[in-house]
C-alpha cells in the first residue's frame, strides 16, 4: 500500500466514524416517514428495511470506482464530499407484495422525500434480466421535515429501492452466488440461470393475476344480498364468512381476517358446511347473546365498556344455541386460563438456589 493509499483509507475511516451516527439517523428518519406515507395510503407492504454501508463496503466500492477509473482517490475529494461520491450509503428498501403495488409505493416515495435521481428498472427489463430489477431513488429530505432533528439530515443523499417479493428472492439467490449481473453467469450456466428467472418472472405475474382475482371475489361478495350470501353452496371460506359477518351485524366493529380465519376453522371442527346453518344458529341464540351483552358487556384494557365486535357477537350467539361450539370455547378458554396462570405462577417462583 502506498503512502497516498493509506492516507486516503485513514480519511476515510476518519469520515465514517464521524458521520456514521448522521447516517444512521437518516436510516431510522427515512423509514419511518415513509412507514407514514404507506399507512396513510393504506398500503400493506411485506417489508421496508434499511442500513447503512459499512466501512469496508464503502472501502470496496471505493477500491472498484479506483481502479475503473485507473486512478486512486485523492484524500481532499474524499474529505470535501463527506459521502465519498456515494448515494447509497443510506439504502431503504420497499418490498411489495405484488406488482400493482410498485407505482402505489413510489407514488408515496414521491410525496414524502425530494426526488434527485430515479432509475426506473421494472417494466424495463426482459425477463432475463428479471432478478436484477427494481426501482431505484436518490432521495433527500424535504423542507417539510422541519426542527433541530433534521437539520442536519437534510441534504444527505439515501438510495430507496422499491421491488417485489419475488424480485428480492431472485436477487437475493443470485447476489449470494456472486453473480451481479447476467454477464456473470459462465455460459453453460446461463440457460438454467435465465429458466429460473422466467420462473420467478412467471411467480410474479400470477400472484399479481390471482391478487386481482381475489380483489374481483370480494367486491362480488360485498355486492350480494344477505339472502344470495346464505344461498351459495360453496363451502365455508373466510371471504365468504367476513363478508357475512359485514351484513349480519353491520354496525359493529369488523374483525381483521387472521381473526376470521380463526373462526373459520372453529365452525368447521364443530360441523358446519356453509353459511346457512351458521346463520340459522346464531339467529337460535342471538337474543340471549343481546341480553348477556347488556348485563354483562365485555371491557377494554382500559376498563372502558364495549360491546362485541362481529365475531365475538357472532361466537357469543353460537355459544347460547350450540352446545358443541360452546364446549370447543370452553375447552379454549380453559387451556388459556392455565397459560396465564402457569405464567404468572413462573413470574413469582424464586429462583432455584
Amino acid at each position: 500500500m502506498t503512502t497516498q493509499q493509506k492516507t486516503v483509507n485513514d480519511d476515510v475511516r476518519t469520515i465514517y466514524a464521524r458521520r456514521l451516527g448522521l447516517w444512521q439517523g437518516l436510516q431510522l428518519e427515512s423509514i419511518h416517514a415513509l412507514e407514514h406515507g404507506l399507512a396513510d395510503a393504506g398500503l400493506k407492504i411485506h417489508s421496508l428495511t434499511g442500513r447503512v454501508k459499512t466501512l469496508e463496503s464503502i472501502e470496496g466500492k471505493l477500491q472498484r470506482k479506483s481502479l475503473a477509473n485507473a486512478s486512486q482517490p485523492d484524500a481532499a475529494g474524499a474529505s470535501e464530499s463527506l459521502q465519498f461520491g456515494l448515494n447509497d450509503i443510506v439504502g431503504i428498501r420497499a418490498v411489495c407484495m405484488f406488482l400493482s403495488q410498485i407505482d402505489e409505493v413510489v407514488n408515496v416515495v414521491r410525496k414524502t422525500f425530494k426526488i434527485t435521481n430515479e432509475d426506473r428498472k421494472i417494466g424495463a427489463s426482459d425477463v432475463a434480466s428479471f432478478g436484477y430489477m427494481s426501482d431505484h431513488f436518490i432521495c433527500q429530505l424535504t423542507d417539510d421535515f422541519r426542527g433541530p432533528r433534521y437539520d442536519d439530515l437534510k441534504n444527505i443523499p439515501f438510495e430507496i429501492q422499491v421491488r417485489t417479493i419475488a424480485m428480492d428472492a431472485w436477487a437475493s439467490v443470485s447476489h449470494h452466488l456472486d453473480y451481479k449481473s447476467d454477464a456473470s453467469v459462465p455460459a453453460e450456466l446461463r440457460k438454467d440461470f435465465y429458466a429460473l428467472s422466467g420462473l420467478f418472472y412467471v411467480a410474479d405475474t400470477h400472484f399479481q393475476m390471482f391478487y386481482k382475482q381475489v380483489e374481483g371475489f370480494r367486491a362480488q361478495l360485498e355486492r350480494e344480498p344477505q339472502q344470495e350470501l346464505l344461498s351459495r353452496r360453496d363451502e365455508l371460506n373466510a371471504d365468504a364468512l367476513a363478508a357475512y359477518l359485514r351484513s349480519r351485524f353491520p354496525k359493529r366493529r369488523e374483525p381483521d381476517m387472521d381473526s376470521v380465519a380463526t373462526f373459520l376453522d372453529e365452525l368447521i371442527s364443530v360441523g358446519y358446511k356453509n353459511l346457512r346453518n351458521v346463520d340459522e344458529a346464531i339467529g337460535r341464540g342471538e337474543a340471549d347473546m343481546l341480553r348477556g351483552e347488556k348485563a354483562s358487556p365485555p371491557t377494554l384494557n382500559n376498563g372502558k365498556k364495549t360491546q362485541y365486535n362481529q365475531i365475538g357477537a357472532a361466537r357469543m350467539s353460537l355459544v347460547h344455541a350450540d352446545t358443541n361450539y360452546k364446549l370447543l370455547r370452553d375447552t379454549k378458554t380453559e387451556k388459556v386460563l392455565v397459560t396465564t396462570s402457569a405464567r404468572r405462577r413462573k413470574k413469582v417462583e424464586p429462583p432455584e438456589a
